[in-house]
């Protein structure tokens, strides 16, 4: 068999839609585990995400940050007036995403 036609072989076969479809597979349940929905501890997509760009998204999609004359901010002034907010209470009254978020940043920190 020539060269071409192996090269021919080997690319149908890698490109064929089932291997496709089960490496596809493969590469979700890596990135999700056994759940359906991005869990935290769950898959290893926490490990893929990183935070200096996710916290703006965050910010701007899930919250309305406002200053003390209620005027609504965004960008940067927005991301670190919630930063602030959110740093000026104790850890037991945070949210309860925000304390396992936390914990993950603290036994990175502790692994490293």
């Amino acid at each position: 068999m020539g060269e071409f036609s192996q090269y021919q072989q080997d690319f149908a076969q890698h490109t064929d839609s089932s291997n496709l479809e089960r490496e596809l597979d493969q590469i979700l349940r890596s990135f999700r585990g056994e759940s359906e929905d991005l869990v935290i501890g769950c898959g290893n997509w926490i490990n893929l995400m990183r935070g200096k760009e996710l916290l703006p998204t965050l910010i701007s999609r899930c919250f309305r940050v406002k200053d003390e004359s209620g005027t609504i901010l965004q960008g940067k002034r927005a991301k670190i007036a919630f930063v602030k907010d959110l740093l000026a209470k104790d850890l037991d009254q945070q949210p309860e995403d925000f304390q396992q978020l936390c914990e993950l940043v603290r036994q990175r920190i502790i692994s490293n």
